[in-house]
């Protein structure tokens, strides 16, 4: 299976248009196309991409990019813990070990990936994915963890 086989997102929510907007905070960019965008809210209640030091996890957004000034309402919010996103990995090559395991996520230079090095949080599983010799050639299947939604 090559990368471009994988599903960026897939399941039944987007089938059925579940996706809704969501305020997003300030200077918030959503990173292309093959960057995780799992967001949670902060205390002013706007979303913002998870980091390592999140944790509770909210939902997916979809695209958009946020001004440095003001917060955005961007479109394609996903809340849905049954979905399975595709994510790049760091900490290690992707093994068949780390399905079923929880995991954090960080972000490098605008990216968002599965951190398979770090599991403090928990706030995804993998359920599969690329299994490469490296990180860089590795992608995860992953599904948030119903543990850590952020409770509005």
């Amino acid at each position: 299976m090559s990368i471009d086989q994988l599903p960026q997102t897939s399941g039944p929510a987007l089938l059925h248009g579940n996706a809704v907007p969501v305020l997003m905070a300030d200077a918030e960019a959503i990173s292309g196309l093959f960057s995780g965008r799992f967001v949670t809210f902060n205390s002013s209640g706007t979303a913002e991409i998870c980091g390592s030091a999140d944790q509770t996890i909210s939902g997916w957004v979809e695209s958009g990019t946020v001004a440095s000034t003001s917060s955005t309402i961007v479109s394609g919010y996903i809340n849905n813990c049954s979905l399975i996103f595709c994510l790049p990995v760091t900490g290690a090559a992707l093994a068949q070990t780390h399905v079923g395991a929880l995991y954090d996520l960080t972000v490098s230079n605008g990216i968002q990936y599965v951190n398979l090095a770090a599991s403090t949080h928990d706030l995804i599983t993998v359920v599969g994915g690329l299994f490469g010799t490296s990180a860089a050639l590795s992608y995860a299947l992953v599904q948030m963890n119903p543990v850590k939604l952020y409770n509005t």
